[in-house]
């Protein structure tokens, strides 16, 4: 991880396939249950290193541990709960509900710390943009796995896809897509109405809802947290997600949040654009902006 600051922006370097280095406790955890025997993590170590699985999932590929059994240690061990790897309620690449200890979701975690922003189920709720520069879905990737670490962490939290060209949300949290934030900024229809509970506890989404032509003009006429704003009693984190919207767009959506990450690719996205883009945020008076650097 590469991190450093530059103005108001900081950055960090991140690489969302690499695993977790956490399996010394996962295996403490197995042993103590009665699942596996001491001398047999090594043999899960070796089946990890030959296949490039996760420790849990080498367990269970070489008949040590079931499906069950994993679940319940990843639950101790993290405190919290943990999809079962063949659960489709949630997408994947959401690593965060399957392994909350992934690098990719630790980095996460640094990041929003980084930002400053303290979550609480006490007080006013947190709003958090995320976006994309030259990196829709790893915005996307980003704002999800960001959703489920705040919702782990006991704060009721709102996932808003702002992606109303491209909705991503609806696909990865395995909710319907017949109405969300476009249906909210045409009509007067209530925001908490909109929003639908996932899988993970603590979580709601409201999706980018049906396409419509004049989505851009919503967007440019609408102030979209201010819209939001009949919901925030009801939640301690709002996340609102626009990786693939035109910088002016991302900047309108900013208006009113308390700090912005921006995703950008190693080597793939344009720094000038990234420049810019943060100059924008800065303008609408966001107070902190984070870049995370996926490689």
């Amino acid at each position: 991880m590469r991190l450093r600051s530059s103005a108001n922006a900081l950055t960090t370097t991140v690489e969302p396939g690499r695993k977790t280095k956490d399996w010394r406790r996962l295996g403490e955890v197995l042993v103590g249950m009665g699942a596996i025997r001491k001398d047999q993590i090594d043999d899960i170590l070796d089946h990890q290193a030959n296949t490039n699985k996760l420790f849990g999932e080498a367990s269970v590929e070489l008949g040590l541990v079931t499906p069950a059994m994993l679940r319940i240690a990843q639950e101790q061990q993290h405190g919290v709960k943990v999809l079962m790897q063949d659960d489709e309620s949630v997408d994947r690449r959401v690593i965060a509900a399957f392994d909350p200890h992934h690098e990719f979701v630790e980095r996460i975690r640094v990041m929003l710390l980084n930002l400053g922003i303290m979550l609480s189920t006490q007080g006013a709720a947190k709003i958090v943009l995320v976006a994309g520069v030259d990196a829709a879905r790893e915005s996307a990737l980003v704002a999800a796995n960001l959703a489920v670490v705040c919702a782990q962490g006991g704060t009721r939290t709102l996932l808003v896809d702002a992606n109303l060209d491209q909705p991503v949300h609806n696909h990865l949290f395995r909710v319907n897509n017949r109405s969300g934030v476009s249906t909210l900024l045409a009509s007067t229809d209530a925001p908490l109405r909109l929003a639908q509970q996932t899988a993970i506890d603590n979580l709601w989404v409201i999706p980018a809802g049906p396409s419509r032509p004049d989505a851009s003009a919503l967007l440019e006429r609408e102030q979209l947290v201010h819209r939001l704003m009949p919901a925030m009693e009801d939640f301690d984190a709002v996340i609102v997600e626009c990786g693939s919207l035109l910088a002016p767009l991302v900047a309108r959506a900013a208006i009113g949040v308390h700090g912005a990450m921006l995703a950008v690719r190693e080597h793939e996205s344009s720094m000038n654009d990234l420049r810019g883009l943060v100059d924008m945020i800065n303008l609408k008076g966001v107070p902190q902006t984070s870049v995370i650097m996926m490689s």
